[in-house]
Parts: structure tokens; C-alpha cells; sequence
């Protein structure tokens, strides 16, 4: 009788603790969101554009319709995109006084599929992160087919990457 009874008290003891865990995840939940929302809007002063392109009289042009070329736009100025990234002299802090990479080289020619391997904290997410513009580098340049990326577009650098990280899903 003793155990019934235990039982029948502790039931809504139970679900009340569910609830309020619950209630508790949900505030948790709610202050990340209201978190994000309150970041300020990411700057993007970039003015080279990614448009498709085709070829007329041997001179690259913008095309109106999807083709398999794609060129930068600098104020009607066409390079075509070939993939040509380069990090040169880079140095970079999550804040400024330490810093994380310090004097950066590297370089991907057109066509080459490169990896970035190493040790737990190594700086591989923030190199990939640094040449998408998640994060502004505190010194050296990144180009990309010779342009600065700080110039291109963050929406038309982003679209013109392909980056496969560890966790693939695809």
C-alpha cells in the first residue's frame, strides 16, 4: 500500500520536473536566438560581383543567360573565374592582441584540390573561415584570380567556393 501510494504521489512530481526542464531548454533556446538577432549586420563594402559570362568576338562578355562561365565584374571590368586563391602574409587573432596564424602563406592554383591536415586547434576551420570572409583577417592579403576578396561581394565570394569540411554531408 505504502509503495502504491509513493508512486501515485511521485507520478506529477515527475512530470512537473519534465516540464520546468523542458521550460528551461526552451529559455535557453529563445536567449541563442535573441542573441543572433541582435548581432549587428555583417558589413560588406565589396563592389566586384560574380555574374555568368560568354565569349563574343573573343571578348568575354556578361551573359543574361546561365552558361558554364563565370567572370568577376569590377565596375564592368570581366575576369574570368579560374580559382586562383592565394593567402599571402596573413595574420590573424579572434582578438586582436592574439594572435592565432601568424605570416600565412599558402596558395591553391586553378583546378588544384588541396586539404588542410593537422592537430586539433591547427587553424584549418579558420583559414577555410578567413578566405569566405566569416572572419576579417588583421593583416597581409587574400586574393582570389588576383582580386582582393575584401573587394568581392561576400555573397558572390561564398557562391564561388566549394569547401568539403571533415563532417561531410552532403
Amino acid at each position: 500500500l505504502y509503495l502504491i501510494f509513493t508512486r501515485q504521489f511521485m507520478g506529477p512530481v515527475n512530470q512537473m520536473s519534465q516540464q520546468l526542464n523542458s521550460v528551461q531548454m526552451a529559455l535557453a533556446g529563445a536567449a541563442r536566438v535573441f542573441e543572433v538577432m541582435d548581432l549587428e549586420k555583417e558589413v560588406d563594402e565589396g563592389h566586384v560581383t560574380l555574374v555568368y559570362a560568354k565569349y563574343e568576338n573573343k571578348e568575354l562578355v556578361i551573359s543574361e543567360e546561365p552558361t558554364d562561365i563565370w567572370a568577376w565584374n569590377d565596375h564592368g571590368k570581366l575576369t574570368r573565374l579560374k580559382g586562383d586563391v592565394r593567402l599571402t602574409n596573413v595574420n590573424f587573432g579572434y582578438e586582436p592582441d592574439k594572435l592565432v596564424l601568424k605570416d600565412i602563406s599558402v596558395f591553391a592554383k586553378p583546378g588544384q584540390k588541396i586539404a588542410f591536415v593537422g592537430s586539433t586547434g591547427a587553424g584549418k576551420t579558420t583559414i577555410t573561415n578567413l578566405i569566405n570572409r566569416f572572419y576579417e583577417i588583421n593583416s597581409g592579403t587574400i586574393t582570389f584570380d588576383g582580386i582582393d576578396i575584401e573587394d568581392i561581394q561576400k555573397s558572390s565570394l561564398r557562391k564561388s567556393l566549394g569547401i568539403v569540411l571533415q563532417d561531410t554531408h552532403l
